[in-house]
């Protein structure tokens, strides 16, 4: 097997989460700039690289969030900033997967349409659970394709959400309970959702490109 996690780690782990931004978007901002603004950045491995703002959606969740200070300490440069690299599949940062127990996935587009990228797939061949800042059906599709998501044991009727902000809000209030769950609440649950992990890998290595067409 290629570069990537083999087991899932149920030990106690580092950090609460890891989420990763690239190119700045709007919806990266948002969840970014709450992460910072309550304090939890300190919990993940948050990156936020590129602070040139790009207008999108969810505007009106944006302007609850004071970001003065998130611009002014920003950017986090935890990964590499360069970007052939954050968009290959197999350039796996090991401890962003297996010493952190969630991926708060940043997909590409908010409110297009669901497309899944690399950022949905390296959790998935990484065997780390994830929640997907990212269009309404994104986990539809996924389970369409022979996937299995964590709706026992999150809050997943975001996908469900057409509205972007209550998207969004629904979104930062999960990653908010994640981030403040005890490491003996995500063992626990680590150990719950383990066959799931294990079936996702099985399933990813499985495809080839043509079953995502």
């Amino acid at each position: 097997m290629l570069n990537v996690i083999q087991t899932v780690n149920l030990n106690k782990r580092n950090k609460k989460y890891t989420c990763l931004n690239h190119l700045s978007k709007t919806h990266r901002l948002a969840i970014a700039g709450a992460l910072f603004t309550s304090g939890r950045h300190l919990d993940g491995n948050l990156s936020y690289h590129n602070t040139e703002y790009t207008a999108g959606r969810p505007s009106t969740f944006i302007n609850t969030l004071d970001l003065t200070e998130f611009h002014e300490q920003a950017p986090f440069l935890i990964d590499t900033d360069d970007s052939e690299r954050v968009q290959h599949h197999w350039d796996v940062v090991k401890p962003f997967f297996n010493d952190a127990y969630w991926n708060f996935v940043t997909e590409s587009f908010f409110y297009y349409y669901a497309a899944l990228t690399e950022k949905t797939f390296k959790p998935i061949a990484n065997l780390q659970p994830f929640i997907i800042f990212g269009c309404p059906g994104s986990l539809k599709e996924l389970r369409r394709l022979g996937y299995k998501t964590f709706g026992h044991v999150i809050d997943e009727s975001y996908d469900e959400m057409y509205s972007e902000d209550r998207r969004m809000v629904r979104l930062v209030k999960l990653a908010f309970q994640l981030a403040d769950m005890s490491d003996e609440e995500h063992i626990e649950m680590m150990t719950e959702i383990k066959p799931i992990l294990e079936h996702n890998q099985r399933v990813f290595f499985s495809k080839t490109w043509k079953d995502y067409i």
